[in-house]
Parts: C-alpha cells; structure tokens; sequence
C-alpha cells in the first residue's frame, strides 16, 4: 500500500507533525492487513455454528453443498477442485472449521470478502474477488438487493506496487515470451468460476424472465440412470408424463413428457440448443427421451412464462436442451441396476466422441445410446399386491383434505358388475360373486371422492402397471467450421426411437350413459331364479312392466328404409357395469395374455443446417 500527505514543517519541543503523522499512517495500515489476515474470526459469523450433513464426494460438490446448508456464498474456480476428494462431515461446525477440514490436503484455502461471502483459493497468491474490484478482466456483474458485487481476474503481468521503472529478473526475462504463453494460458484456464448458493444467479441479470440453469454432470451424482429421471425430480416440473403414467395408448403416456409447475406438456416448449425440437407424440408434445444426452452439457429452464416470445405452447415456460458443442474426446458410459425389489431391471450404454478438425477452426462430434427398462406390474408393489390399490382421494379442501386410502373400490362399477335393473326391480346394486347368482353389493367405508371406497365389491385395477417397459435408442452427430472468426457453420443430424410398453385396463363394461350395455332377463347364462328375479316373468308394453327397463317400441315405418322394422323383445333388459373384470373364463387375465397391452413406438429423425455468429453485441442465429 502506498500514499503521500502533504505536510507543514512545523516543530514542537521533541516532535515533529510529520513524524507523528507518519507513525499514525503506519499503524492504520498495520490494522488494516492485521483485520484482512484475520479473514472468518472477524466476521460476523464467525462464531456461528451450523448443523452440516455433507457425504465424502468431489470437492466442488462438498463446497456446494456446505454454501446449500450454510447459507454462505460460496466462490471457487472450478480447476482448483477438479481431482480432489471432500471428506464427510456431521454435526455442528464453524464455518471457519467446515472448511478447513473440506480442503484440509488440497492446498486450497479460504478468504472472506464479506460475512456472507467466502473466496477459495491456493494457498500461494491468486487474485481474490474484491469490491470496488483490482485492475483487471472482469468475469461477471451481478447484484443481490441493494449490494452490488463484482467478481474479478486481475492482470497476471507485473505487480502494481513495484517501483516505476524496475527490471525484469535476469532469468525471467530470458523466458519471457514462454512464460507469457503460460500466464495467458493459466489464466484462459481459470477464467471460468463457480459460484454456490442462491445470492447471485449468473444468467438472470441479462434475462427478462427466471432461468434455472442445470449441469447435467451434476445431477448425474445423485441420478446416474437418465437426465430425465433427474429432471422429473425438480420441484419446477410437476404434473407430466413419466414412465409411471398409465393410459389407454391414445397418447404416449409411458415416454417422458415435461411439464412445468402442473399447467400441462402441451404449455411447455421443449428447446435443443434455442430451437423446436419437432412433436413425437400424436398431442403434439415432445418425448425427451429421443433427444441426445450423451452430449448435453446443461438444462435451461425459463420458469415465467415466454408465450410473448414462442407462443402459447410456452404458457408455463420453457425447458431448453444445450449441447455441448466442443466437446472433445471419449466417453463411455455403461450401467445396469434393479429395484429393492429385485425386480424392474434396467441397463443403459452410451457412448460420446468428438475431435478438434482443421487446426481448431473445424469440429466433429457422435453419440449413440441405447437403454432398456422391465415393464413393473402394480402386483408387484406392497400398495398394489394382496388387492391393497391405494390411492389418492379428496379435494385438497378444508372440508376434503388429501388421504390416502388403501383397499380402494369404485363401486358404481362392480367387481363382478354392478346390476340396474329399474326403479321397479328389487335387485338392484346386485352384482354376481358366483357365475350367474345373484348376491347384494357390499358398501366399502365412504371417502371424499364420489363412488369411490376403502374395501366392499367395487372394481379396482389388479392386473395394471406400475412403470412401463422402455426401450430407447438414439444417435446424434454434428459437424461445425469457423468460416471466419465471427461467423461458424453446422450441419446435424439425429436419429431416435422411443417404445413405451405397459398393460392398461382388462375389460370394460361401461356405466356411462352414452355407451350402455345391455343384457336381458332371459339371458341363457342366467340362473333360472336369477332370470325370474330380473324380470324374464314382466311382458314389456303391459301395465306390469312399468317401473322395469324396456325397450322402446318400435315405429311402424323405419325413417331410413321406409320398411317396417321388427318388434323390439317384450322382456326387460338390465345393464351390469363392470370396471375391471380379472377373470375370463374362469381364468385370471394375466394368464394367456388377455391382457389390455398398449404399446407406443416413437422413431424420429432430424437433420439441421445452419450459421451462427456475432455482430458487436448481437448475437445471430439463421438454421
């Protein structure tokens, strides 16, 4: 640190102004680097303690998850903690003592630029983020409230304090455009950082509306299967379709279909690298297992809604894919695994290739990935075995709250049919517990959801799934060339297939009104006492049948064929709605696969051309 002050020479017995100013100057100065060297145990937080759970995991990821728990920015360069390994920590800590023992062996230390902020760094010299920031490149602006913040590099050339004019060491000098080269390298190497926590969001102060930016090697740590297995974790994404969505096969309900916070798949706009990526199901949504993740560098998730920019399929925002688009290498990746339950296994290998071309101007980059997942029937579950079916009723109301109710039955739709026979037919809410004999319906416990019962003769799902069987392969390659220096060209292409297996419902016999069913009361698989008991003694259009279920008579000329048409039958009819039946024939419908299997094959291909470039400050994108 250096300064002057203009002084008078003015002298008293004893002592002179200068010396006393210039001994009060020094002592300010020595407090001032005393109180910095001090860093944590002059913060305000220095002595607080903090409850931590932090796993033996990378370095960059303990730091993360300390700033998570702590609530403590937390500001590193990413090559520092590349290779080093974080050791565990549990219980109550410092935050002067959670981080010594974090980098204890790495030869990284730690600064604090303010008590809610810490830099680490090597423990030789390196730059420290400061503010207002030292003479150098700045890396990012960004702001928390009312306190702006400025992370920094300074210039690696000569330090600052030294004296105008001074030489370059002898033995510097005669390397002195190699070690250039290697300042400049270093320095390119470590001009990206990473910055933990919530207090500063790197892409939000250039966006209009909030983006949450994810790494897919990071959440590949806590979810290696599939990034859309981690995706569907976020708390943003709610309410699309999943491998655990059932369906009768009209839509892909097997694939897995984005959704952001419940407005529906068809209100979020699914992106690769800012551009629509093409429908794959018949909705008009996209299946993001056909796109190429061997390749993906990171998710973009724009949170507010963007249907003033993409219209209104991106009412509940957008998710955009980003490739990584220099990548360079090989990587492979292969993984098998199974449920608790030893069953549902599923094994996925992939592997990702790419290369500089053309002295750095040119890049060429493939992946190719296949990955298979058993279909899992809901028997196969505790909730779903033994005829449990849980499942979820009520409104979410004061009134209604959300339960979960075991033994679940729909009665209205009988196990074995639920008979409506007339107002005038004693037998009705009937169902047949033995092949055509008729015994009365047994109520469940009621819930807050209409028709549907814990226990009783209603219908539930027993022979349904759980999660569907996958089976997805795709393959991806990209070509690039820098034309000149702000201009690059591309061609890509991609080629994918989706196939979504699962067993829906059995068989069903309609309660609905529009699509009746009817069966008479002289039905030869009928009981003889059960015939009579619906009716087959009742002569339709006789002053007896009122109150039982007739047939219309028939008009003496047909409207269409100007004929007349036959008598409809004189015995009453009677309908037995039957949500589910699991047997046919006697038999258990998962025996002779009488199953209802709905099977979704999705292939699509894609081929892209384009040039991207920059003019000054604009970014430009023409494919």
């Amino acid at each position: 640190m250096s300064g002057s002050i203009g002084t008078r020479d003015i002298t008293a017995p004893g002592v002179r102004i200068p010396t006393v100013l210039a001994a009060v100057f020094f002592v300010v100065c020595t407090l001032q680097v005393t109180a910095e060297e001090l860093g944590l145990r002059t913060g305000a937080n220095a002595t607080a303690r903090y409850e931590l759970e932090i796993q033996p995991q990378p370095l960059g990821a303990a730091l993360q998850e300390f700033a998570k728990q702590s609530g403590i920015q937390i500001i590193f360069f990413s090559k520092l903690t590349d290779g080093h390994e974080a050791p565990a920590l549990s219980g109550k800590y410092t935050p002067e003592t959670a981080l010594n023992a974090l980098l204890q062996g790495t030869g990284l230390t730690f600064h604090q630029i303010d008590s809610k902020t810490i830099q680490v760094e090597p423990k030789t010299s390196l730059p420290r983020a400061a503010n207002p920031p030292p003479t150098g490149t700045t890396l990012q602006q960004t702001s928390y409230e009312a306190h702006p913040m400025q992370l920094a590099v300074r210039d690696t050339g000569p330090s600052s304090s030294s004296p105008a004019g001074s030489e370059v060491p002898e033995s510097d000098a005669s390397v002195g455009p190699e070690r250039s080269q290697k300042v400049e390298k270093s320095t390119e190497e470590l001009n990206v950082i990473t910055v933990t926590g919530s207090r500063i969001i790197t892409e939000n102060v250039r966006s209009p509306t909030p983006i949450t930016s994810v790494d897919v090697g990071e959440i590949a740590m806590t979810t290696p299967s599939d990034t859309a297995d981690a995706l569907n974790k976020l708390p943003d994404i709610i309410g699309g379709r999943t491998p655990r969505t059932q369906g009768n096969g009209s839509t892909n309900n097997g694939g897995n279909v984005l959704s952001l916070r419940n407005f529906g798949p068809s209100r979020t706009l699914v992106l690769l690298d800012g551009h629509r990526v093409a429908p794959s199901n018949q909705d008009g949504t996209v299946n993001i297992d056909i796109l190429p993740q061997m390749l993906m560098s990171r998710v973009d998730i724009v949170t507010g809604g963007a249907s003033a920019i993409y219209g209104s399929d991106a009412v509940a925002g957008v998710v955009n894919f980003v490739l990584d688009k220099k990548f360079t290498g090989l990587t492979v990746k292969a993984d098998v695994g199974e449920s608790k339950y030893h069953d549902g296994s599923e094994y996925q290998l992939g592997a990702a290739w790419g290369t500089a071309l053309f002295d750095g101007r040119g890049h060429i980059e493939a992946s190719a990935r296949y990955r298979h997942q058993d279909l899992i029937p809901i028997s196969a579950r505790p909730y779903g075995a033994d005829g449990q079916a849980w499942l979820l009723a009520g409104n979410g109301s004061p009134t209604n709250p959300y339960v979960n109710v075991p033994y679940s039955r729909v009665f209205n739709s009988g196990q074995f049919g639920n008979v409506q026979c007339g107002k005038a037919c004693p037998y009705n809410n009937y169902t047949f517990n033995q092949p055509g004999i008729l015994s009365p319906m047994v109520h469940g416990i009621p819930t807050g959801t209409a028709n549907l019962e814990s226990g009783g003769d209603g219908s539930y799902v027993k022979y349904g799934t759980f999660r569907s069987g996958l089976a997805a392969k795709d393959v991806f390659t990209r070509f690039s060339y820098d034309l000149t220096d702000t201009t690059n060209w591309y061609v890509q292409g991609t080629w994918a297939e989706a196939e979504n297996t699962s067993n829906w419902i059995n068989w069903v016999v309609s309660p609905s009104v529009s699509r009746p069913n009817t069966l008479f009361a002289n039905n030869p698989f009928l009981a003889p006492v059960t015939q009579q008991q619906l009716g087959s003694n009742i002569v339709c259009g006789t002053p007896g049948a009122d109150g039982w279920r007739c047939l219309p008579a028939a008009p003496a000329t047909s409207p269409q064929t100007g004929s007349k048409p036959p008598a409809p039958p004189t015995t009453p009819y009677f309908s037995a709605p039957s949500y589910i039946w699991n047997k046919v024939d006697g038999q258990n419908v998962n025996i002779g696969n009488r199953l209802y299997r709905t099977l979704s094959d999705e292939k699509t291909w894609n081929a892209e051309t384009g040039l991207t470039g920059n003019l000054g400050n604009w970014d430009w994108d023409v494919f």
